[in-house]
C-alpha cells in the first residue's frame, strides 16, 4: 500500500497515488487505506476527503461507491 497527500484546504484533505498492489486487492487493504485517510482528515479537523484517482475501472468505481464516496469531477494536469 501506498499513500501520499496531495494538498490540504481548510476543511478538505486532498490525495492521490493511493494504492493496493492488484496481487493483494480483495483482502480488505483498500478498506484499511481508506479508513488511515479518514482518521488522519479527522485529526486534521477536515470534514471532506478527495482522492484523485486515475484509470477508473468498474470495480475501483464499485469499491469507492461503496465505501461513501461519490464521483464529482475531472482534473487535469502535465507532468513537469
Amino acid at each position: 500500500m501506498r499513500t501520499r497527500p496531495v494538498e490540504r484546504r481548510q476543511g478538505v484533505t486532498s490525495w492521490h497515488a493511493i494504492a493496493v498492489d492488484e496481487a493483494h486487492r480483495g483482502d480488505g487493504h483498500g478498506s484499511a487505506l481508506l479508513s488511515f485517510v479518514e482518521t488522519r482528515a479527522d485529526g486534521h479537523g477536515c470534514d471532506c476527503v478527495a482522492l484523485a484517482v486515475r484509470d477508473v475501472t468498474d470495480d475501483a468505481r464499485r469499491f469507492y461507491e461503496s465505501n461513501g464516496l461519490s464521483e464529482w469531477g475531472v482534473a487535469f494536469e502535465t507532468d513537469r
